[in-house]
C-alpha cells in the first residue's frame, strides 16, 4: 500500500482529498504546516507529498510550501522518498519556475479536480514500479527494480522527476527529443509545463551525472539527444 502526505492548513480540503485518495487504498497522513510535514516525512514511509503553496501559521503569517519542499529535498534521510506536488493559486510563470527550480516535481493550479491529482500520482507510481529491471548507457545504469541510478557503480542521488527524464532519454538513445516531447512525457498536458522547466531539469541532471555533460547533445531552440 502506498502512502501520501497531505499538507494544507485548511482542514476541509484535507478531508476532501482524504476521501478521494482513500478510494485508491492509500495510507493518508496529514499536516497543517511546515513543522508537522517535516516531522511526519522523517518518521513515516511516504511515497507522495501533496503540498499547498501557501500555509498559514498560528500567528496569522504565511509560510512558503516551496520552502518545505526544499527542506525535504535537502534532508539526506528523506530526499528520495517523496514525489512532491505543489498546489497553488499562483499562476504567474515566474512562480511556477521558482517551484521547479527548487525541485518541486509537479505543479497544479487551484482550483483543481481531485482525479487530476489521482492521475498524476498513479503515473508516478506506475513508473516507479515498472517491471523492467535495468537500463544501461555507457557507464550509467538505471536500476528500476532498486530505484537507483549508478555511475561507475556509485549511486547518484536524483529526484523522482529527474529519474523519469533520465529513463526517457535512455530509452531513446540517438533520437532527437523536443522540449514538447519531454514536457508531454513528464507533465502530460499540464499547462504548467514550460520550456524553462525542461531546461532547468536538464541542467540539474547534467550537473549530477557527469557523463551527460559530453553525451547529451543540446540543440538550441529545439531539444536534446543522447548520442549513441
Amino acid at each position: 500500500m502506498y502512502s501520501i502526505l497531505i499538507v494544507d492548513d485548511n482542514a476541509s480540503i484535507r478531508a476532501r482529498l482524504k476521501l478521494d485518495l482513500k478510494k485508491l487504498n492509500f495510507t493518508i497522513y496529514e499536516a497543517a504546516n511546515n513543522k508537522e510535514a517535516l516531522d511526519i516525512a522523517s518518521k513515516k514511509e511516504v511515497d507522495v507529498v501533496l503540498l499547498d503553496r501557501m500555509l498559514m501559521k498560528e500567528n496569522g503569517n504565511f509560510e512558503d510550501g516551496i520552502t518545505t519542499c526544499m527542506m525535504i529535498k535537502s534532508n539526506p534521510k528523506i530526499y528520495k522518498i517523496p514525489f512532491i506536488i505543489i498546489v497553488s493559486e499562483k499562476t504567474d510563470p515566474e512562480d511556477i519556475e521558482k517551484g521547479y527550480k527548487e525541485k518541486v516535481d509537479y505543479y497544479i493550479r487551484k482550483p483543481y479536480i481531485a482525479m487530476e491529482i489521482v492521475s498524476i500520482i498513479e503515473k508516478h507510481l506506475a513508473t516507479k514500479n515498472s517491471d523492467t529491471k535495468k537500463l544501461s548507457y555507457k557507464n550509467i545504469v538505471l536500476d528500476e527494480k532498486e530505484d537507483k541510478v549508478l555511475v561507475d557503480f556509485e549511486e547518484v542521488k536524483i529526484s523522482p522527476t529527474e529519474y523519469i527524464l533520465l529513463e526517457y532519454l535512455m530509452n531513446n538513445v540517438g533520437k532527437m527529443l523536443s522540449k514538447e516531447d519531454i514536457k508531454e512525457e513528464i507533465w502530460g498536458n499540464s499547462e504548467n509545463a514550460t520550456d524553462k522547466a525542461v531546461e532547468n531539469m536538464i541542467y540539474r541532471l547534467r550537473q549530477k551525472i557527469e557523463p551527460l555533460k559530453e553525451c547529451l547533445e543540446i540543440v538550441k531552440g529545439y531539444g536534446y539527444k543522447l548520442i549513441k
